[in-house]
């Protein structure tokens, strides 16, 4: 038989066989999956029957059935969340990565081995979980979770499909209609929410989060260096993203589209002045590296204690529906394309999309169509001329 590290193997993979002080014979398969190394061995009362059992694993490996076959869905997600996930994505994606594979998929499929997974055992999942109650928005965290996992699974040679490809997106079984799917405020709403919060604490973080269309994390990780209010309009640049949900942790920007400088709006550059003759009022700091929007005692902001105890208060006494933080950005999105018609590509790159295809995918809906707006120029045309 072949010894490790013989040349009739790749060199990432290593057979051998050897006999052992009592006289039976060990035999050991070594090789790479996901560019860690995979060891499985045995003993066998005779050198044939150990070396029938390499030879085994030989042609398993040679026909991608080891690796797939060697862990079941539980264990390869696991392994996916360390090397692939945690390494490479935010603490906050990492953490709702996690809670889909924890929570929902492994109790679930995690017994099932890789190669052995099917559709229709994901669609039953789905199903499942529909007839329990789930939002739609969990069921499709879960299915957007599995479908990158097995997408890496392709990729590491453990997979020949992926399973999760032949399954549709869950759909929502509300009553909700498309143009609702993305909860968000209108102009005329903002301003109320604006009314009603003016001289609190979190005023100036509504307007700028209307007026700005930021994420969350980067108006919570804003410092006052990163903003410039002698120019006209003023511009502040996003350099970081701050996640509050675990630990206060600094990080960068979600994707290189999203290290990017936006110009004010006149009521966002209002609303940073003051935001610093409050700080100076509560004897805050307001330096180039201090935080824009801190807690009251200046440490950063944990955003689930700013939307239970202060965002949802203030909608509730103005009257207004329940939107979350993340919801103010959608409240950006809609008012200045539906509402200011503002072009998409300058939206786009304000909210630091990735490309405007994401802007129309995300919200195509809120914009008027070309049809509409070819009709409304026409009619106004027509007014002015009747009335000349």
């Amino acid at each position: 038989m072949v010894a490790a590290g013989a040349t009739r193997y790749p060199i990432d993979v290593a057979g051998s066989v050897w006999e052992r002080k009592d006289g039976r014979f060990g035999a050991e398969f070594r090789y790479k999956l996901g560019g860690f190394t995979k060891t499985l061995s045995t003993t066998k009362p005779t050198r044939e029957l150990a070396e029938a059992w390499l030879a085994e694993k030989e042609a398993d490996y040679a026909d991608g059935a080891l690796a797939a076959g060697s862990s079941n869905l539980a264990s390869y997600l696991e392994e996916w969340l360390k090397d692939a996930v945690e390494p490479s994505v935010s603490r906050r994606t990492y953490q709702k990565r996690s809670w889909a594979v924890r929570l929902h998929i492994s109790p679930a499929l995690g017994r099932v081995k890789l190669p052995d997974l099917e559709a229709r055992a994901i669609q039953s999942l789905y199903a499942s979980m529909a007839r329990e109650g789930y939002s739609h928005e969990t069921r499709l965290a879960i299915h957007v979770t599995l479908k990158m996992a097995l997408k890496q699974a392709l990729r590491w040679g453990l997979l020949k499909r992926n399973p999760a490809e032949m399954v549709d997106a869950p759909r929502d079984l509300g009553t909700r209609h498309e143009e609702d799917e993305i909860r968000h405020l209108t102009d005329a709403q903002a301003r109320c929410l604006f009314a009603q919060a003016a001289g609190t604490r979190w005023a100036n973080y509504y307007i700028t989060a209307v007026r700005t269309g930021l994420r969350p994390g980067e108006l919570l990780g804003l410092w006052w260096g990163d903003v410039d209010l002698e120019g006209d309009p003023g511009s502040l640049r996003v350099r970081r993203t701050l996640d509050t949900h675990s630990s206060a942790v600094f990080g960068p920007p979600k994707t290189p589209a999203a290290r990017r400088t936006v110009s004010l709006h006149f009521e966002a550059r209002g609303a940073f002045i003051s935001q610093r003759e409050m700080l100076f009022h509560d004897g805050l700091p307001d330096g180039p590296r201090d935080l824009v929007f801190p807690s009251t005692s200046g440490s950063p902001m944990n955003s689930d204690n700013l939307r239970k105890r202060y965002l949802g208060p203030a909608l509730k006494r103005a009257g207004l529906p329940y939107v979350t933080l993340h919801e103010l950005r959608h409240t950006f999105a809609s008012i200045t394309l539906h509402e200011w018609m503002v072009p998409p590509a300058v939206v786009s790159k304000m909210m630091g999309h990735k490309s405007i295809a994401f802007t129309f995918d995300l919200y195509g809906h809120l914009m008027p169509s070309a049809e509409e707006e070819v009709m409304r120029r026409l009619n106004a045309a027509q007014q002015r001329s009747e009335a000349g």
